[in-house]
């Protein structure tokens, strides 16, 4: 469909745009279709990735060459990725581009992907570990691409996909929700599951759904699990548009489980859970794109579940309340009081991203609605039509969202609610869709939009400036649907924040508010109070909209003072408002209709001016921006910010006055300008100029531009009296005044003739002469204003530009007498339903608001060709002249020779005509956009002659004289560099259009106001000023002109151009570029380099040129520095080889010989470096291998640099080489692989050639790294010599290399210790294959039958010394301190590339949840060197190890730390690789003769802190090798065994610590097992032979270890870990479908049971047994606080063992309670509410020593109310709770009423309504407690359920409150008449129950804390009147009424004196605030 964007263009361009551009791009996609097949080799694979450029010019350019052709591509470029998986470039690159097209065309095309593919091709590149290397990086660029790839390949998946999807992740899931394997899974199953097949009624949803909710709800505290699980519910809960699942049934339990993501604080409970469980971090970054916000997610489902209808007869015949409505509703009012000011925190955040999506998609669902209504009507809508989402725009998406297009943009909006239209045929509904989604009724509307208003009111004024820019959102986006009832809202808090002057923050948001709110305001009006119904009736739409005009007009009065230099964010605010009124309004006539009055813009005016004689920025003598690359930067003021609006303001001043006013404001302006120099707001002036030139040039040339020029002459004429020889002796002088005013009057004239080339070209004359002596005169800040001057008027000479872009649109709309202007969309369609209803359903078209664009006529482009011939083309002459007399130049003659061609360079653009020799030579093949930015000017070969003249020049000028240079630098790249000045300008002008569109933008849901009476046939988009759109249409016409001229030579056979074909000066002037590069300082070297970079990027064919002389640069060979086109990188190869092998001698002499490095050299060196820094470069070397050996060789000659600088320039190579760098593809890929890896070899051994290279140890450590990036390619006979070299270097003194040489030989033999490598992996993936593998094992088996005894000994001693952390001797921590002070950039660039190789998947896969592995005690390298060490040569390994270890472990473990460390790593490794358990039946295994033995004492002796490394890390590493070789069947159970075998627990004479020894190994052991490994194929956990064998062990031996274990704190813990592990896990397994796993565990799980209820029942003795040995003490009163921990308890003394057996009973039963919520899982709730009643009650009587059971208790507690429950527990809880509650003990009705209050917040929508109102009114029961602090509960626990309750509810607890205060206090006239008193009566006077009467009245106050309803006068008024009564009451009450005033006085003091009188309020304040008589 056409859009603005190109119909819009000059017509000329618009044509050919429509006629050549489709067929252009169509010859593009059948070349690609051709060249392409699956058996394309590296050559073709490289020609069609030539294309990726033109096919993505051709999309931004909105080019349509028909459904077919882009159905055609995107089949194309789907296989080019699929069978790429070889070539990570390709497969980023062009997934990229098939994204964007199944984006922007999906929804015509007729496509049909398979999901296997993609899923299998993640997975591989991302969860298996391969020897292929790829930089963190490139990794990540094609994740993106991938990952976006799959989110819009979803629609296109075959029908039943989602049940194939759902079927192959479900065994994974169900078997434990817990493991590794299931966390992976729902990661694939949220990324590929089609949900929109919902939409077609496909797929069993709602038994899905059922099984979804239980898996969910199993793992608890873990946001990556929430998160996706949000993801996908939220997900499916839009596209279920036929009520295929029954959402009514689970939305409650679905919306309680939401609201935990939510972490606020909680009465005295902490805002965050203490528990926190996260994912492995592999797993995390691949699904980071589907793990969305979590609020946005809750937000999104929460508005697609309103609506439903349940269509079964049983529900059709009760009425009941949509229930998503309802949870929406008691979410607002739950976390309406954290969006007020006073209670915001961390949370704010979360909280304003779930305010915006409920909004948000609130928008979005309504106009998917509205528009499925339009395109009921045959009107012949596009099937592609646009929704607010408008997929087919990317640069014009929505700002507000969350990502959405990545992850729920596999159907469009109107797909989805189209299956939820009302009246649908029933033929079309699925016949198991029961609860259909109806569009929103007009009540319910209403209803969102109030809740959501009400969070919005309260966060503008809030403290987090997110939930303020957030909360400003939304208010517009509801005041475009409910105007009514949100506008007068905005219109209030305007006037208070207007009226409160200290809230300098709510003021600026206020502004921000109401700017947002313009429109609205003025299509809607402002009824004069929010209207809270659908009732129209009321006030008609003229006293509306009066008001409105009325709000407008005192805003932009009133805020005028706002306008302060000072305040600069203030000022903005109030720019904004100025100019999104002005563009809303269209001609002004008279000022009596108009929003604004003269006097206003006068005085605008005047501020203006003054703001700028007040700025004092730091740059000085600029001019406008329109001059890309000029002389100096200038930093602007806050005026031009980015976000600034003060531009478009000034613009729209200008234009939309009246003639007389404009010309009055021309004449002002032009008197300011021209009698002030102020050259530090110089592009401030010249937005001034500009506007005044655009909006009336014919008065802005009489009032300025003329005098101005006449200003120039003078100073000129003048200038020219003074002296003539300008280049001599005679040079005139001038001050620094003069000089200033020259250039600030230059820079004023710039801005003017930017836009009046046709008034400018009356002064022909003058402005000749002008540019003629200023740009000789011999002042660098003239000269450079003089040459930017010229530029700008030669752009508006020979440019087209939109005229009149700020002017009203001609279309005149008249509405009460105010004109207002129309937004139009994107398709030229304009708003406002009157004129929409003439022309049908697709709005009004309308010719004549179409811009006119200047088009350059015959006089303009004679004065530019003049222009170009008096200062280019002779300049150019001169230049060429003075070259051939091969004299001295004189400098100040060039400078302006350089200047003048700068200036005409510049202002010609691409204009000016390319060299001749890029013309494309295949007219009508042309493969480019279309796009042109002005009329041709000069000339074909006049850029020849400028480069040929600026090459010669370059010869002659001094490497001195930088600023010569620097200008002859600028100007080579604006000649060569063709195209990219408009690139930049356009490039430039984005972002502001970005920011003042999002300002300006009228939502699609605006079709409410701009349509009310036609809601049915306008179609809705995002429409903006005429203004705005036309801005964007110039930036695409420049862009379009910088890709047409970029390009221009591409053809469709011949994308890139031949080198051929490249002009010999062109070449020599990027050589030229080089050298500076490479010689000239770092200012030269910049502006060099990005010239350098332009041409390589232009012309690829020259890359390999180019980096020729830089690779030898960086391998300090400085005669091959010249760029040779007959040289390139694979050339140099034997150079830089023998640069390579003399790097250390040439360093080591320069340091002998005491003289620093020449700074000559040190730049060659740093200009090198620049390389790394190229796109250009990266994509050479990794194409290309000849070349990528060639940067490999110079990286390692560098190592002759010793100067400091270009060392750290070295340094950052090596890193980003890291980073960025991977295996080249290329048909010589194995050759030259092993030429690498042999270069490498030699050069570190030092044989061959090589020997006495002297590399240091850090630098042999680089090399060593460089084999590593291309593994894959190496053949087999490399294979073993590389091995053997890795071998040696196992041996290395050098740490690093050490580390290196494990990683690589590790990797180079995955498949040994990794089994299922080769089923991982499909025919294309990069991987050794089997026989280079071979190859390498029997390499390595060699050497170590050769070397093994002498490296493994010296490798023992190596790992001792590699534990610096466990040293212990002084000497030894100093080693260590220096080790670590000394690590350098080689440890950064190892640590990358090891790490990046891994790619993060070795054991653990969480390491820093094993302690001694994060310390570095035990390094999982280590032991898995050994392990395969030990796998290739069993024999000598295990003899070489054998002595060694023994030799260490005869000692305590703890007199020499490291070497026990490292026998332990070698331990795990030997025990880990199987083989020592060989010949497992006889007593000939090394097992059996002494490694079994060796390892029993080790677990037996372990010290304390050895524990954890034998118990984490060596048994487990152990069991893991086992099972991933599949072993753990055979040989895991004699590990088990030993390790278990010690003294028998129930031994008299067993110690704690054995104990604790015991527990640990069967822990950690039991983890291992039972878990998974990471990265493995996955498969479903099950429960073998072993699994079930370690459980029932635990299990037996767990009562003795209760028994034994629980006299000291940490053998407690562990106990109590242990004993929740293997509940857990039984539990877990019985409640799953693992296989094999219930019907094995049913005798085991009811072990379990019996366990714990004898657990139970001895805790409740025991705090039985407490209770009644001090029940006298407790009916006296002794008690002690609730948080006193033990302070004033009971005197108890545990004097006996029955006493002290109890105490540590109560301790363990609270250590296990939170070791179960430490699990994470629900599958234990039921044992975390069991205990509950008697914990709380065991704080009242643990003895005061005992303060071990009381932290116990207390952290039992304080964990246990964050532990989310299911249905089925909350009513357990409550009635546990409800018991406590009616404890005698006053301490266990505290802790309960504590944790009611936590227990109710997070279940109340569990809850419901009968739930809520029995804590109501058990809390209300306790208002009268006796206990003053569980009255102060009771009271703050009824304010927050009150909350939540409906109306009638409230009404009825509040009317219940006041009866029993008029009861208690009645009033004194009732009490005078009261002549007896009886036993009620002196009930009523208890302290207890008038204290509780007045506490509930606290609790009414404080349940509206920032409203003021209709009964809270009463209730106010009552506390007044108690305000003399004693003691707790006065106190009290004086409380309740300072917390009203605290939270009322800041946000809603109108509303409170509206609510309240003068009387009341001073009652309120008198007895909130007592009087001080100390003034």
């Amino acid at each position: 469909m056409p859009c603005i964007w190109n119909d819009w263009l000059p017509k000329a361009i618009s044509d050919e745009i429509n006629h050549e551009e489709p067929k252009r791009f169509a010859r593009l996609i059948d070349q690609i279709c051709i060249e392409w097949s699956p058996e394309a080799d590296a050559e073709q694979v490289n020609k069609i990735l030539a294309y990726v450029p033109l096919i993505r010019a051709m999309l931004d350019a909105k080019a349509d060459p028909g459904v077919a052709y882009m159905q055609k591509l995107a089949e194309t470029l789907f296989d080019i990725v699929l069978c790429s998986e070889d070539d990570l470039t390709v497969q980023a690159r062009w997934g990229g581009i098939l994204h964007r097209i199944l984006r922007s065309h999906g929804k015509k095309m007729d496509l049909k992907i398979s999901w296997k593919p993609l899923y299998s091709m993640l997975r591989r590149h991302h969860l298996v570990c391969s020897c292929n290397y790829e930089g963190a990086g490139v990794v990540e660029a094609r994740r993106q691409a991938l990952v976006h790839l799959v989110h819009q390949s979803r629609r296109f998946f075959h029908p039943e996909t989602a049940r194939e999807v759902w079927e192959h992740f479900r065994p994974l899931l169900v078997s434990d929700p817990h493991s590794p394997e299931a966390m992976e899974s729902i990661g694939w199953l949220c990324m590929m599951l089609p949900t929109q097949e919902a939409t077609k009624g496909q797929g069993d949803w709602a038994a899905w759904m059922t099984e979804w909710m239980d898996i969910w709800g199993q793992r608890v505290h873990n946001q990556t699990w929430q998160s996706l699980w949000f993801s996908l519910i939220a997900r499916l809960a839009k596209h279920d548009v036929h009520g295929l699942v029954d959402w009514h049934s689970i939305i409650g339990l679905m919306v309680n489980r939401f609201l935990w993501a939510f972490n606020v604080p909680v009465g005295p409970a902490s805002a965050n859970p203490p528990f926190s469980a996260g994912a492995p971090a592999i797993i995390e970054a691949l699904f980071a794109n589907d793990m969305q916000s979590r609020s946005a997610s809750i937000a999104k489902a929460l508005i697609y579940s309103i609506g439903r209808d349940n269509v079964t007869s049983e529900a059709m015949e009760m009425e009941t309340r949509d229930p998503g409505l309802v949870c929406l509703e008691t979410a607002v009012a739950m976390f309406e009081q954290y969006y007020h000011p006073s209670n915001g925190g961390k949370w704010s955040s979360s909280l304003a991203m779930f305010m915006r999506e409920l909004a948000f998609h609130l928008c979005r669902r309504l106009v998917a609605e509205h528009s499925v209504l339009v395109s009921s009507f045959d009107i012949g809508m596009d099937s592609g039509g646009e929704s607010e989402e408008e997929p087919s725009d990317e640069e014009d998406d929505e700002s507000v969202g969350t990502a959405e297009d990545g992850v729920d943009s596999s159907v469009t909006d109107e797909d989805i609610a189209a299956g939820g239209m009302d009246g649908m045929e029933s033929s079309s509904k699925p016949l198991n869709g029961k609860f259909p989604r109806r569009h929103l009724a007009a009540e319910t509307r209403m209803a969102i939009v109030k809740l959501v208003m009400r969070l919005a009111l309260k966060g503008q004024s809030g403290k987090d400036s997110i939930m303020r820019r957030y909360s400003s959102q939304v208010l517009c986006m509801l005041a475009n649907i409910e105007p009514r009832v949100v506008l007068p809202e905005v219109e209030r808090h305007f006037v208070t924040a207007l009226e409160t002057i200290t809230a300098a923050k709510q003021y600026g948001n206020a502004i921000q508010t109401l700017s947002l709110c313009v429109r609205p305001m003025l299509l809607a009006g402002i009824p004069p109070h929010p209207v809270d119904s659908m009732d129209v009736e009321g006030e008609s739409d003229a006293v509306r909209r009066l008001n409105a005009i009325q709000c407008i007009r005192t805003a932009l009065t009133s805020t005028l003072p706002g306008i302060d230099a000072n305040d600069p964010p203030k000022s903005l605010a109030v720019f904004r408002l100025y100019c999104c009124v002005l563009s809303c309004v269209g001609a002004v006539d008279n000022f009596h209709t108009c929003l604004y009055s003269e006097e206003w813009v006068v005085d605008l005016l005047a501020r203006i001016f003054t703001v700028l004689s007040n700025l004092d920025s730091p740059g000085s003598g600029g001019e406008h921006n329109s001059h890309p690359g000029s002389q100096q930067e200038e930093e602007a003021s806050f005026l031009l910010d980015g976000n600034s609006m003060f531009r478009p303001l000034i613009e729209l001043l200008f234009a939309r006055v009246d003639k007389d006013l404009r010309k009055r404001l021309v004449r002002q302006t032009s008197e300011y300008l021209l009698g002030n120099t102020f050259s530090s707001v110089a592009p401030e002036a010249a937005i001034l100029c500009n506007s005044m030139a655009w909006a009336d040039p014919e008065e802005t040339e009489k009032y300025i531009l003329a005098p101005l020029i006449s200003k120039l002459l003078e100073e000129c004429d003048a200038i020219k009296q003074g002296g003539q020889d300008f280049f001599g002796a005679s040079v005139p002088r001038l001050s620094k005044v003069q000089e200033t005013t020259l250039a600030w009057r230059l820079g004023l004239m710039s801005s003017l003739v930017y836009h009046m080339g046709q008034q400018a070209s009356v002064h022909e004359k003058d402005i000749n002469c002008i540019f003629s002596v200023l740009l000789r005169f011999p002042s660098p800040s003239v000269q450079n204003a003089a040459s930017r001057c010229l530029s700008s008027l030669l752009i508006g000479l020979v440019s087209f530009y939109p005229l009149h872009q700020y002017a009203p649109a001609p279309i005149k709309l008249e509405q009460d007498g105010l004109c207002l202007e129309p937004f139009v969309d994107k398709f030229g369609e304009w708003d406002l339903s009157q004129h929409s209803k003439i022309n049908g359903f697709h709005g009004w078209k309308d010719s004549s608001a179409l811009p006119v664009w200047h088009e350059p006529c015959q006089s303009e482009v004679s004065l530019a060709e003049q222009i170009l011939a008096t200062f280019l083309q002779k300049p150019t002459d001169r230049l060429r002249e003075l070259v051939s007399q091969g004299q001295p130049i004189n400098k100040q003659e060039v400078r302006y020779l350089l200047n003048s061609i700068e200036g005409v360079i510049e202002g010609a653009r691409s204009c000016l005509p390319d060299f001749e020799e890029f013309r494309n030579p295949e007219r009508g093949y042309e493969a480019t956009i279309v796009g042109k930015s002005g009329v041709t000017i000069g000339h074909d070969g006049i850029r020849s002659q400028v480069t040929e003249a600026l090459v010669s020049l370059a010869k002659l000028v001094d490497m001195s004289d930088v600023e010569t240079l620097t200008i002859l630098l600028r100007l080579l790249d604006s000649v060569l560099s063709v195209g990219s000045a408009e690139y930049h300008s356009s490039d430039s002008s984005a972002s502001a259009w970005a920011s003042d569109d999002r300002w300006l933008q009228q939502p699609a849901v605006a079709g409410f106001l701009t349509s009310p009476e036609c809601a049915g046939d306008l179609i809705w988009r995002r429409r903006r000023p005429r203004w705005v759109a036309i801005e964007k249409v110039y930036m695409n016409l420049e862009w379009r002109a910088s890709q047409a001229a970029y390009r221009d030579f591409a053809s469709i056979s011949n994308p890139w151009i031949s080198i051929k074909r490249i002009p010999k000066i062109y070449t020599d002037a990027v050589g030229l570029s080089l050298h500076y590069v490479l010689k000239g300082g770092s200012s030269l070297r910049d502006l060099a380099g990005s010239l350098v970079e332009r041409a390589a990027k232009r012309f690829p064919r020259l890359t390999e040129y180019i980096y020729a002389p830089l690779c030898s640069s960086l391998a300090k060979v400085p005669h091959q520095i010249q760029l040779d086109l007959s040289v390139t990188c694979s050339d140099l190869i034997p150079v830089l080889l023998q640069a390579a092998k003399d790097s250390a001698s040439r360093a080591a002499e320069a340091v002998a010989s005491g003289v620093p490095e020449s700074e000559e050299d040190q730049s060659m060196g740093i200009g090198a470096t620049t390389l790394m820094r190229w796109v250009s470069g990266w994509r050479y070397f990794t194409r290309n291998y000849h070349g990528f050996r060639a940067l490999i060789l110079s990286m390692i000659a560098s190592f002759s640099y010793t100067g400091p600088e270009v060392q750290v320039s070295m340094a950052m190579t090596q890193v980003m080489f890291a980073l960025r760098s991977m295996r080249p593809s290329g048909a010589e890929s194995s050759d030259v692989a092993d030429q690498i890896c042999l270069d490498c070899i030699r050069l570190v051994q030092g044989c061959g050639d090589c020997r006495g290279s002297g590399l240091s140890g850090r630098q042999e450590t680089i090399v060593t790294l460089f084999p590593l990036f291309i593994l894959p390619d190496i053949t087999a006979g490399l294979s073993k010599e590389l091995i053997v070299f890795y071998g040696q270097q196992l041996a290395s003194d050098t740490p690093l290399s050490r580390k290196v040489a494990m990683v690589a030989i590790v990797v180079m033999l995955l498949p040994l210790w990794r089994p299922y490598y080769d089923e991982s992996f499909s025919g294309k993936t990069p991987k050794m294959e089997n026989h280079i593998v071979r190859a390498g094992e029997e390499g390595l088996k060699k050497f170590l039958d050769e070397q093994g005894e002498i490296i493994l000994s010296k490798l023992v001693q190596m790992l001792s010394l590699s534990h610096h952390a466990m040293a212990t001797l002084a000497e030894d921590e100093r080693d260590r301190r220096m080790r670590i002070i000394s690590g350098t950039k080689e440890d950064t660039v190892v640590t990358a590339v090891l790490s990046t190789l891994l790619k993060g998947l070795e054991w653990p896969s969480t390491p820093s949840a094993f302690k001694d592995i994060a310390k570095g005690n035990f390094t999982v390298r280590h032991a898995r060197i050994v392990q395969v060490l030990a796998q290739v040569n069993p024999s000598i390994v295990i003899k070489s190890l054998k002595d060694p270890i023994e030799s260490i472990l005869s000692k305590p473990q703890d007199y020499d730390k490291p070497a026990t460390a490292a026998a332990a790593e070698i331990c795990a490794g030997l025990l880990a690789s199987g083989v020592v358990f060989d010949a497992a039946g006889s007593t000939q295994s090394p097992w059996n003769q002494w490694l079994g033995k060796l390892v029993f004492q080790a677990l037996e002796n372990a010290p304390f802190d050895f524990l954890n490394i034998w118990g984490d890390c060596v048994l487990r590493f152990a069991v893991n090798g086992l099972k991933e070789k599949g072993m753990d069947m055979e040989y895991v159970p004699l590990i088990l065994e030993t390790a278990l075998t010690q003294r028998s627990i129930s031994s008299s004479i067993i110690s704690v610590s054995d104990v604790h020894k015991r527990v640990i190994y069967l822990t950690e052991l039991l983890q291992e097992v039972i878990g998974d490994c990471l990265g493995q194929a996955p498969k479903p956990v099950s429960v073998g032979q072993i699994e079930e064998s370690i459980l029932i062990n635990c299990l037996d031996e767990l009562p003795s270890l209760i028994d034994k274990g629980c006299e000291t704190d940490i053998s407690r813990q562990a106990v109590a870990g242990l004993a929740a592990d293997v509940c857990t896990i039984i539990l877990t397994t019985c409640a799953s479908k693992c296989p094999g796993g219930a019907e094995k565990m049913i005798a085991l799980e009811s072990r379990v049971h019996s366990m714990l209820d004898e657990l139970y029942y001895r805790f409740d003795l025991a705090v039985d047994y407490f209770f009644n040995q001090n029940k006298d003490k407790l009916s006296k009163g002794t008690s002690k606080s609730v948080s006193s921990g033990g302070k004033d308890s009971i005197d108890t003394h545990p004097r006996t063992l029955e006493e002290r057996k109890a105490l540590s009973h109560i301790a363990f039963v609270c250590e296990l309670t939170y070791q179960f919520l430490a699990s994470a899982s629900s599958i234990v709730t039921t044992f975390l509410i069991r205990p509950m009643n008697s914990i709380m009650r065991s704080l009242e009587l643990i003895p005061s020593e005992s303060q071990f059971v009381a932290s116990a208790a207390q952290l039992a507690l304080r964990t246990l109310k964050y532990q989310p429950l299911e249905p089925e527990s909350v009513a357990h809880s409550l009635q546990s709770l409800l018991k406590s509650l009616q404890s005698t003990l006053w301490t266990e009705r505290a802790v309960a009423l504590q944790f009611m209050q936590y227990f109710w917040f997070r279940n109340a929508i569990l809850l419901g309504e009968e739930g809520s109102q029995t804590v109501l009114r058990e809390a209300m029961r306790l208002l009268e407690d006796p206990k003053l602090e569980v009255r102060d509960m009771a009271c703050a626990t009824v304010s927050g359920v009150i909350r939540i309750m409906t109306p009638a509810s409230q009404r009825e607890c509040r009317n219940l409150i006041i009866s029993r205060s008029q009861e208690v206090f009645p009033d004194r006239k009732r009490r005078r008449r009261t002549d007896g008193r009886s036993s009620s009566d002196e009930l009523i006077d208890s302290t207890a129950v008038r204290h509780g009467a007045v506490l509930g009245l606290k609790a009414l106050v404080i349940s509206s804390p920032y409203d003021v309803p209709e009964w809270l006068p009463e209730v106010l008024m009552s506390l007044v009147r108690l305000a003399s009564e004693p003691a707790p009451v006065r106190s009290t009450v004086r409380e309740s009424l300072s917390e009203f005033r605290r939270t009322h006085e800041e946000g809603g003091l109108l509303a409170i004196k509206d609510a309240i009188s003068a009387e009341h309020w001073e009652a309120i304040r008198d007895v909130a605030t007592p009087a001080n008589y100390f003034v």
